[in-house]
């Protein structure tokens, strides 16, 4: 039973990773506010929770290392984060690490974005586990932006937030 739970969560946690960074990349060009989301940004909080705390709540100790999302200036996003996770429960321990490179471009208009992945790749935990992206995986919503955060407001109602670098 537990090794289901192990595989639940792991596969949970893949498709979390996957939905946030398709709802992170970007669907290119310029647009209105492109100069606010220029730089590198880390991954602060998913839906009123740091990344950490979402896990911890399975049991699951996780952490984001690297923690990168890169927007260029010319509509380009790279975004690279690296995950490590381990369980300890009855006696058991499992543990590993992986990272997930994504390249894309995004465009705002106004307080509004478009983001489309265009490659996907995953090492370690997520070197089988990633699928090809194409353009039904663009996210769409609403940003905005106060001193060092941006804030997303996903059409798909998830909100992240990041810290600027």
């Amino acid at each position: 039973m537990f090794e289901k739970e192990i595989s639940r969560s792991f596969l949970w946690l893949v498709n979390l990773c996957v939905v946030l960074s398709i709802g992170i990349i970007g669907c290119g060009g310029d647009g209105d506010g492109a100069n606010e989301w220029v730089g590198t940004w880390a991954l602060e909080i998913i839906d009123g929770e740091t990344f950490e705390e979402t896990f911890a709540e399975e049991g699951v100790d996780v952490s984001l290392d690297p923690n990168n999302w890169t927007f260029n200036a010319d509509g380009t996003m790279e975004m690279e984060f690296g995950i490590k996770i381990e369980v300890k429960e009855e006696g058991l321990e499992i543990s590993g690490k992986g990272s997930i490179n994504i390249t894309g471009t995004y465009s705002l208009s106004g307080s509004n974005y478009t983001l489309t992945p265009i490659e996907v790749e995953g090492t370690g935990l997520f070197e089988e586990e990633i699928e090809p992206v194409g353009p039904t995986d663009e996210d769409t919503g609403t940003w905005s932006r106060t001193r060092d955060t941006l804030t997303l407001n996903s059409d798909d109602g998830s909100t992240i937030v990041f810290k600027k670098k």
